[in-house]
């Protein structure tokens, strides 16, 4: 087994297919097929279960991909301090992002980052809270944005980022006792929409905080659907500042009394020893942070 067999298994998996991790590596579908098959030989057990939907990683192969990627971090973490101790910078970056920072503070830093660092790769994974910090945990990837509901693993550091108020958004006729502001009391009895990941995040404690009911007629996890149905007089839904795009829909947006915040932190995992390549990342993610 070589390092450029865990390559593979990891590439086929970021591609869903044979096909495209052939074109990605530049080798044939059946070279991809053979190094798979004697991978599972020498594990003794499948690692990807196949259909015509494509491929899917077998529990085993959950478990050994997880492995794998702590142990290709390794490796890039060492070609990163070979090339800086010889006076050039390169290697990948992997960051993992909610939704909100993909979309709103991503593509800014990585467009500055390209310009100062052109050599160095950068490999963005999006997802849900969940899903964000079981990549940081994992190893999987170098920095992750996370908030508050994320508990950090050992060897986990985090770095404050931004706070930013939580918002209730709502149909532009719903009225309001200060018309300034909403009081959890007020959002009692209204048709709450709310999300489908079953996040335990700053707006679900919220919401369980105040007794606010949670038979949601509504749930999605698209910001953009939830505004949507607002819009339309279906509901309201609490989201952070940063979701809420002004103009975009016509509705009305105020402030929760008393106040709500999501605070984010980038994570960072073994801060003590990052490659020089994630250093790098990480400075101008906290650069740009400051300027919020």
């Amino acid at each position: 087994m070589s390092l450029y067999d865990y390559h593979v298994f990891d590439t086929v998996v970021r591609q869903g297919s044979f096909n495209k991790a052939s074109r990605v590596l530049h080798v044939t579908p059946s070279a991809i097929s053979h190094i798979i098959a004697k991978l599972e030989s020498d594990f003794g057990f499948p690692l990807l279960s196949r259909n015509r939907n494509g491929i899917h990683l077998t529990s085993d192969g959950e478990t050994i991909l997880a492995a794998v990627e702590e142990l290709l971090l390794c490796e890039e973490q060492l070609n990163q301090e070979i090339s800086d101790l010889n006076g050039f910078i390169s290697g990948t970056v992997r960051i993992a992002a909610f939704s909100s920072v993909a979309y709103r503070w991503l593509p800014e830093i990585l467009a500055s980052f390209k310009k100062d660092f052109p050599q160095i790769k950068v490999r963005v994974l999006q997802g849900t809270y969940g899903e964000v910090a079981s990549r940081i945990d994992s190893g999987a990837v170098d920095l992750a944005f996370v908030t508050d509901s994320y508990k950090p693993s050992e060897g986990v550091e985090l770095f404050e980022l931004h706070t930013e108020p939580l918002l209730c958004t709502m149909p532009k006729d719903f009225a309001t006792a200060s018309g300034s502001c909403i009081t959890a009391d007020e959002m009692r009895g209204a048709p709450f929409l709310h999300h489908a990941s079953g996040a335990n995040d700053e707006i679900q404690d919220f919401v369980e905080k105040n007794d606010i009911d949670t038979e949601y007629e509504y749930v999605l996890d698209n910001d953009d659907a939830k505004l949507a149905l607002v819009e339309k007089g279906l509901g309201i839904c609490i989201l952070p500042e940063m979701c809420i795009e002004k103009g975009r829909f016509d509705i009305k947006t105020l402030p929760i009394d008393p106040p709500q915040d999501r605070h984010i932190y980038l994570a960072v995992g073994h801060n003590r020893f990052l490659a020089p390549a994630t250093e790098e990342m990480k400075k101008q993610i906290l650069a740009y942070c400051e300027d919020l």
